[in-house]
């Protein structure tokens, strides 16, 4: 595939773990420009287990210095905003990576980014900061890579009508804790 990389951020471990499981983080950094949220890389990512049963590292540390990934951290003020602007948000279930991705989409910097997530908390806050457009499943990223065979494989947090229905939720809460 000749075409240029597209941008994306990677947010949740889950995402990343997944794609190790499945053999296929190699195949997804070569097609995509990845960012990951530092807290990810140094302390969430850690490992998976194989098919076969056994616990593998990871190391995104290594992926970061050989330039394969980009690290990503949001500014204290941007941090400071959304905690702010979206307290109910930060406390229902997002850990610190996810909060730090949503944050990066919030600061207006990142609206070319994608952010991945099979998290339905991260979906939803996604949604209630009102950046759906920068969302996308893992079911939808995979196809778009021309990875279909692989879509079957997926567990149900990663396929597009999970996405869809925490979407929906997100835009809900949205609209009622609209000041």
């Amino acid at each position: 595939m000749s075409q240029s990389k597209r941008k994306l951020i990677i947010l949740d471990a889950n995402v990343i773990i997944h794609s190790h499981e499945l053999g296929i983080w190699t195949h997804l950094i070569n097609q995509f420009d990845v960012c990951i949220v530092g807290i990810v890389i140094d302390d969430e990512a850690k490992h998976f287990q194989s098919q076969t049963g056994i616990k593998t590292d990871i190391d995104l540390k290594k992926s970061e210095s050989e330039g394969k990934i980009r690290r990503l951290d949001p500014e204290l003020s941007h941090t400071q905003k959304i905690f702010q602007d979206y307290k109910e948000v930060f406390v229902k279930g997002l850990d610190p990576g996810e909060r730090d991705a949503i944050t990066l989409l919030n600061s207006g910097s990142f609206d070319e980014y994608l952010f991945c997530s099979g998290d339905k908390s991260a979906i939803k806050a996604t949604a209630v900061i009102n950046k759906t457009f920068n969302l996308i499943s893992f079911e939808k990223l995979l196809k778009d890579s021309g990875q279909n065979g692989i879509v079957k494989n997926l567990r149900h947090e990663f396929l597009e009508a999970y996405a869809r229905q925490y979407i929906n939720s997100g835009i809900t809460e949205r609209n009622l804790h609209k000041k």
